[in-house]
């Protein structure tokens, strides 16, 4: 079963900070980001990542849940690699 870095992300665009990060089992990137929105998904054109915005947010301040696929030669734990501001 394929495995997602998932994280949650709010906050003015220029300082977005992490609220939450783990990496999770799923099906698909829409099984993944369903447990934890209902968001509209949005998969990028690779499909490595996808997207749930909040759709009630401006272009100045956001709220999402991100989804990246991690590949089986990923050396584990990502949580946590992701550093703000970076």
């Amino acid at each position: 079963m394929p495995k997602y870095h998932v994280r949650f992300l709010k906050g003015p665009n220029m300082t977005l900070r992490l609220y939450h990060e783990a990496i999770e089992e799923a099906d698909s990137f829409e099984e993944v980001l369903k447990r934890h929105t209902d968001w509209p998904i949005q998969v990028a054109w690779d499909d490595r990542a996808a997207t749930a915005w909040n759709p009630g947010t401006s272009m100045y301040y956001q709220e999402m849940w991100e989804a990246a696929l991690v590949p089986d030669s990923a050396h584990l734990p990502l949580v946590g690699a992701w550093k703000q501001g970076e």
